[in-house]
């Protein structure tokens, strides 16, 4: 049974983030972080409370099911595994979008390019390079998973959620792990591919908001504007 301290969390964040369709995705992807992905069911249900008709609430569904897939990438089935269930358990069939179409994850030249692009605008076109070079002649079967489904596949898929949302996600999930060295390249992502200051400083005091209500204490992160300046 979910504490009070987490539904007032749920009602409060819903409430100060009306209009923007991400806050249902953030939490979810934060409780998971912090091994709490069985609350996941709660701030679906809480999301539907808002739905004003039966598109919006496939819409809202597309969102969370792109959000996990995303998080598949930097949190692992281990931890989303719990949030799935929960969610599974509260979903209506009606309220999935059966028109979404599969994806083709076929091993082509284009997810790997993709991938490439996303990698230099992360961390430089330097690394980017050593990356994919390494991993291509060390590990193809790695090299396949991590470059072309995970980066060049499901990170830069903007079927429902934008390059700008996509990072919003990642930075909360890395802040709520306390993955601080990791979460500075996407301090600056997040700035290259057209967010700003103030989503920064808003996935990192979710992230403080969320830990600290489980009772856990991450670092944060003190030089957030600096980050951000030097991806200009």
């Amino acid at each position: 049974m979910a504490s009070q301290v987490v539904r007032d969390l749920i009602d409060r964040v819903a409430e100060r983030r009306k209009g923007d369709d991400l806050w249902y995705c953030e939490l979810i992807i934060g409780f998971a972080a912090c091994n709490h992905g069985e609350l996941a069911g709660l701030v679906y249900q809480k999301a539907l409370q808002n739905a004003v008709d039966d598109v919006e609430k496939k819409e809202i569904w597309s969102r969370i099911r792109e959000a996990i897939l995303k998080a598949m990438v930097y949190l692992g089935q281990a931890r989303l595994l719990a949030a799935e269930l929960a969610l599974f358990e509260v979903l209506k069939l009606e309220d999935v979008d059966q028109e979404t179409p599969q994806r083709d994850w076929k091993d082509d030249e284009h997810g790997k390019m993709k991938a490439v692009d996303w990698l230099t605008t992360l961390s430089g076109t330097e690394f980017a390079d050593r990356f994919v070079t390494l991993a291509d002649e060390r590990c193809p079967d790695l090299s396949h998973y991590l470059i072309t489904l995970s980066n060049g596949h499901v990170m830069t898929d903007e079927r429902v959620l934008d390059m700008v949302e996509t990072e919003r996600l990642i930075l909360l999930a890395l802040m709520a792990q306390n993955v601080g060295w990791w979460a500075q390249s996407h301090y600056r992502a997040l700035i290259r591919v057209g967010g700003t200051k103030e989503m920064a400083h808003a996935a990192n005091e979710l992230a403080l908001e969320i830990t600290k209500t489980f009772g856990i204490k991450i670092d944060g992160a003190s030089n957030v504007d600096e980050l951000c300046d030097s991806a200009i």
